[in-house]
């Protein structure tokens, strides 16, 4: 088991929250040795897709072309290895490894005695006495394994989990975590797993050497497969990937592409953490924002407001020291040398991002790779129009019309940019959408004709695909969510010839909605199913079998309507509670909203008491203010 995925639930919501704090400031593994020929030395909000079969029929198979998925952020495993490719272990017999950020447990606890003291002096001082050092060593420790040298290369032995094999032949295990990672077994049902790969990369790696992999495993399909072309399917960070690969390689190999949510052009998310540009407004930071991360990762709002009120207990300069120093470690042990990383920053940000870490010519061997993807990211358009030219069909799917940090991944709300850009919460809709349009969240376009929505907040007329551009209204970044989203891309792969200028296709409208229904699509329905009917009476049964019929239609829909969702899971579980296959979450007990206000005003009070100052700050400033008051003469006229 991965010693990332062997982490409790609250202990990773605790890192989760902390790491979201910090940054605002300034599955499955093979065990033993790897390097064999399924293993090479070279990882928000990935997608979730279970590909519905949308009522189409699939193409000839003649026709057919291998598909190669090229995941999102979290979805490639990687691992801590000694110098033989062999795993590293902690001391309790689990792999270093995992699907993002992951951690020395053994190496991290020989540094937290250190921290014990320095943190209680702090506590009874008032006054830092060392502590910030201390927590910067930490963190330097924390994301030691997986940091970048100022060449841009991994400090230790990285090496990536790979499938050089279809699906069909992964093992059960391996089979399980792709599944997970991406759920598509509705489209390898149809088409079938041997005509479906997944490939992997190392999230801290260089982006050009990414993309140089992806071409020897695009060759490598055609050989097994006997096929000169290949699909693929970029999800997320895999976009960025596509980019590279595109400007290096070219389109021949090529039959199809389908881009998910895909970061063509980076987002502003990576570009404000360099430059560390937030916002940081007292009432915001200290009332609203921490609040709402706060109620995502604990799961109740009332939490962050208590959290407002203990942070007080440390001094300000305090705080804001500690944090800062952790943004330190964070920025220069896995972004500011990291080629993949940089690949996220938009091309028209890049100089002057750039500029703040390489000015005078410093790591000039690290600024030419990222020169290298940034001008991969300046050609995309030119590449992309040359390859539909050539009979490539190339297809964006892309949510809008919210913040950074809406809806999800609340954390990401801090940054500078989340009220200026049109996204899906993580990418930006002029990246996912190859130069798409997007207002501004709250405001409207000057613009009208068939490429802009209703709302006048999308103009996909200065896109590079508009006819191949469809776009989900207030769709967050977990497109996995929203199974008309998967529809859609199930039939631009299986029948590309029916969802063609969607523009004016009632079917797959250019501009649709969101919905979600993972809870009916991967829980609610499949636990329907694996009741046993026969035990069941004539009406229970029609009854069971009346709510799978229209939760299945309901999840094969081509147009967004979050009501068929509600109503197909209403009736689901109506049913299947009276046949004690499903039990509700007990009400919420009334005095819970009265203590989640009583929360919210000790929250506020302390803003206004305080502002972002802490507990003796407050003291600090009073007596000041008297020793000013005491020095005054008065005169009497």
């Amino acid at each position: 088991m991965l010693e990332s995925l062997a982490l409790t639930k609250a202990f990773k919501s605790v890192i989760a929250f902390l790491l979201s704090v910090v940054m605002t400031f300034s599955s499955s593994g093979a065990v033993g040795k790897v390097g064999s020929e399924n293993q090479t030395g070279n990882v928000r909000s990935g997608a979730n897709f279970a590909l519905s079969n949308g009522g189409e029929t699939k193409a000839e198979a003649d026709d057919e072309y291998p598909v190669v998925i090229v995941p999102g952020i979290n979805h490639s495993v990687t691992y801590l290895c000694d110098e033989n490719g062999n795993i590293k272990k902690n001391s309790k017999g689990e792999e270093i490894g995992g699907p993002l950020v992951y951690f020395d447990t053994d190496e991290i606890k020989k540094q937290l005695p250190d921290l014990i003291f320095p943190l209680f002096r702090m506590l009874l001082t008032q006054k830092d006495n060392g502590f910030t050092d201390k927590v910067y060593e930490l963190c330097k420790k924390i994301f030691s394994v997986q940091a970048t040298d100022e060449n841009g290369n991994n400090i230790n032995k990285i090496v990536t989990k790979k499938y050089n094999y279809p699906i069909s032949q992964m093992t059960q295990e391996d089979k399980e975590w792709v599944y997970r990672m991406v759920p598509m077994q509705k489209l390898t049902a149809e088409i079938g797993e041997d005509s479906v790969y997944f490939f992997t990369f190392n999230l801290f790696g260089n982006i050009m050497d990414s993309a140089r992999e992806l071409d020897e495993y695009i060759h490598m399909v055609k050989k097994a497969t006997g096929k000169d072309k290949v699909t693929l399917m970029n999800i997320s960070l895999g976009g960025s990937v596509f980019t590279a690969y595109l400007d290096e390689y070219g389109y021949e190999d090529l039959h199809q592409v389908v881009n998910i949510v895909a970061a063509l052009d980076g987002t502003d998310i990576v570009a404000d953490l360099m430059a560390r540009k937030f916002n940081l407004e007292d009432e915001y930071f200290y009332h609203k924002y921490l609040s709402m991360v706060a109620e995502e990762n604990f799961g109740d709002i009332a939490y962050g407001y208590l959290l407002n009120v203990a942070l007080r207990i440390i001094p300000k300069s305090v705080f804001q020291t500690t944090v800062t120093r952790v943004m330190d470690a964070l920025l220069e042990d896995l972004m500011i040398n990291c080629p993949q990383i940089w690949a996220c920053v938009p091309s028209a940000r890049y100089n002057e991002v750039a500029a703040e870490y390489f000015s005078g010519g410093v790591k000039a061997e690290l600024k030419a790779k990222l020169d290298r993807y940034h001008e991969a990211q300046l050609n995309l358009r030119e590449n992309v129009l040359n390859a539909v030219e050539n009979g490539v069909r190339i297809d964006n799917i892309c949510g809008a019309d919210l913040c950074y940090g809406e809806k999800a991944y609340s954390f990401f709300n801090i940054v500078e940019s989340a009220e200026t850009v049109n996204s899906d919460g993580i990418v930006p809709l002029y990246s996912a959408g190859m130069g798409a349009t997007g207002a501004a969240p709250g405001t409207t376009l000057d613009a009208s004709g068939k490429y802009v929505n209703d709302k006048k907040t999308v103009d996909l007329s200065t896109s590079a695909l508009p006819d191949n551009t469809w776009v989900f209204d207030y769709q967050h970044h977990e497109v996995g969510n929203n199974s008309v989203v998967l529809n859609l891309a199930k039939a631009i792969i299986v029948t590309p010839e029916k969802v063609r200028t969607n523009s004016y296709n009632e079917k797959y409208p250019m501009f649709n909605g969101s919905e979600d229904d993972k809870t009916l699509r991967r829980w609610r329905l499949p636990d329907a199913k694996n009741i046993d009917i026969s035990s069941l009476s004539p009406e229970d049964a029609e009854e069971l079998e009346a709510a799978i019929a229209q939760a299945e239609a309901a999840l094969d829909k081509t147009v967004a309507a979050q009501s068929d969702i509600d109503a197909a899971q209403t009736r689901l579980e109506n049913i299947m509670q009276k046949l004690g296959a499903f039990k509700p979450k007990k009400a919420e007990s009334p005095i819970i909203p009265v203590l989640r206000k009583i929360a919210e005003y000790i929250s506020r009070a302390i803003l206004r008491l305080y502002g972002s100052n802490g507990f003796t700050d407050g003291i600090k400033l009073f007596e000041k203010f008297r020793a000013i008051e005491s020095a005054k003469t008065y005169q009497v006229s």
